[in-house]
């Protein structure tokens, strides 16, 4: 795989590499977020909330588990509005089958841990983050954040705003070691991937 990636960014704590964007797949993602969005709000209306949920839910979509679960279990962390967006995404027929999404706190139990394929945080939590990380290390639980150095407290995609535009990294080496593996079409979108 990494044969295939072009790039490094030196200013990374961990070795980084970058896959330029590829125009037909990558134009076919971005449009189906608008229209997804577009589906469920006003023309006007693009909350960051909406925008990250239906991103979250396409590339959970290009994700692979150990064993596969129906539907996929995601907890949101602590953000009832991020909740919401989850909520009206899922009235689409594209996921409806496909995923379930509750509100998680801080203090949920080792076994609903167990129960979850992924977990979005939209906010840093300095404290709280971490721990769930502990807690869930060696889980294939596929940890999805919105913020900035979110993949260096042990995220695995992380959503982040270049240039006005929202883009996304993965952290190859901590999601393997979870048994989490992502199909190539999504790799070639991000636009950073940790390695090592």
């Amino acid at each position: 795989m990494s044969s295939k990636l072009a790039g490094t960014d030196s200013s990374a704590n961990k070795t980084a590499k970058s896959r330029p964007r590829r125009g037909g797949f990558a134009a076919a993602f971005v449009s189906f977020i608008a229209c997804l969005v577009a589906w469920t709000l006003p023309a006007q209306d693009l909350p960051q909330q909406q925008i990250e949920a239906a991103m979250t839910l396409r590339v959970l979509s290009f994700t692979e588990w150990p064993q596969e679960a129906h539907p996929i279990q995601i907890g949101v962390f602590e953000d009832s509005d991020s909740l919401t967006a989850f909520q009206s995404l899922l009235q689409n027929e594209t996921f409806r089958s496909r995923f379930e999404v509750r509100l998680i706190d801080r203090d949920i139990s080792s076994e609903q841990l167990r129960g979850l394929q992924a977990i979005y945080f939209s906010e840093p939590d300095l404290t709280a983050i971490p721990r769930i990380v502990l807690r869930t290390a060696g889980q294939p639980i596929v940890l999805i954040g919105a913020f900035e150095d979110f993949l260096e407290m042990g995220g695995m995609v992380n959503f982040i705003k270049r240039q006005r535009k929202l883009s996304f990294e993965i952290d190859l080496k901590t999601s393997r070691q979870r048994g989490i593996e992502y199909r190539a079409k999504l790799l070639r979108l991000a636009s950073r991937i940790v390695e090592e």
